[in-house]
């Protein structure tokens, strides 16, 4: 769940909850977020061959080894709290500015500025994001239910 509308409703929902479901629920979104940065890493395209270039202040240009932009694919809490949790699934590798340009392509230009050609998208974050959304969201649900059964049957 990355915006904050999910956030906000997420947070709504959590105030609602006893803390042995509110606990289960956020243990259950961190899961998840991790299952969705392994997913993207494994979808994401590897350069074919050879090496990409970095340009390092001082250093002029730094050779990166193939795989970096797969293999940095993570999670972190942007928010974490009682009765809130957010996670972004982000790339924290070198080449982190990559991922607008291969999930949706991008034209090919020429260093005089004329455009030669465009590069197809390669899908990896959206598709993975939404079947993973899918799969959180039929949990969640599981889980609402399975919560008000119990306080019904108390009753």
């Amino acid at each position: 769940m990355s915006s904050n509308h999910d956030a906000t409703r997420i947070s709504g929902f959590l105030a609602g909850v006893g803390t042995e479901t509110r606990q289960h629920f956020m243990k259950l979104i961190r899961e998840q977020s991790g299952v969705l940065a392994e997913k993207i890493e494994t979808a994401s395209p590897v350069r074919k061959s050879g090496y990409s270039h970095k340009m390092v202040r001082g250093k002029g240009r730094t050779r990166l080894p193939r795989g970096t932009y797969q293999r940095g694919w993570t999670f972190r809490a942007i928010m974490s709290g009682d009765d809130a949790v957010a996670y972004r699934i982000c790339n924290k590798s070198d080449q982190k500015h990559l991922v607008h340009l291969l999930e949706f392509g991008h034209e090919m230009v020429t260093h005089s500025g004329e455009t030669i050609g465009t590069v197809a998208g390669i899908p990896h974050v959206i598709n993975n994001r939404n079947a993973t959304e899918e799969e959180l969201t039929k949990s969640l649900e599981g889980m609402v239910n399975d919560a008000a059964d119990t306080a019904y049957n108390k009753s």
